[in-house]
């Protein structure tokens, strides 16, 4: 089973460079002002750092791959993190993120948006349950 991950984890690498070589020859194809390449209304460059960020919900396979699985859109040792400290490094600047712990379960803000998310239900839910009740109200008026 884990070797069928590995193998969709490089689809998904080859898939990523390969839609981001598309985006360029479509950039140059435009002789024209910068223009973002939009997907859901989004830049899709701009989102590609946290395209992969629900991985680091699973357990299992942080285990078995060993790395970070934030800010790391193509599955390597290295995310985009460690990459930008090896360049400061590299270049004698210093670091940026000096002291930052990361807490990868709170990263993507996954449990608030579930949170947000059930909250919003439950209003719904109740405001739902309010307007029934009101309309019985009414019934029993008329």
């Amino acid at each position: 089973m884990l070797t069928d991950v590995a193998d969709l984890l490089t689809v998904l690498r080859h898939s990523t460079v390969e839609f981001c070589e598309a985006i360029i020859k479509w950039r140059r194809s435009h002789n024209k002002t910068f223009e973002p390449f939009l997907v859901n209304g989004k830049n899709y460059l701009a989102t590609l750092s946290h395209s992969v960020d629900f991985l680091a919900k699973f357990t299992l396979l942080k285990r078995w791959m060993k790395i970070r699985l934030i800010r790391n859109p193509l599955v390597l040792m290295n995310g985009l993190d460690e990459r930008l400290e090896g360049v400061r490094n590299w270049e004698n600047l210093p670091p940026v993120m000096v002291g930052l712990k990361y807490n990868e379960e709170r990263e993507t803000h996954f449990e608030e948006l579930v949170g947000e998310r059930r909250k919003r239900q439950a209003e719904e839910e109740e405001k739902a349950a309010e307007e029934n009740e009101e309309n019985e109200g009414e019934e029993k008026v008329s």
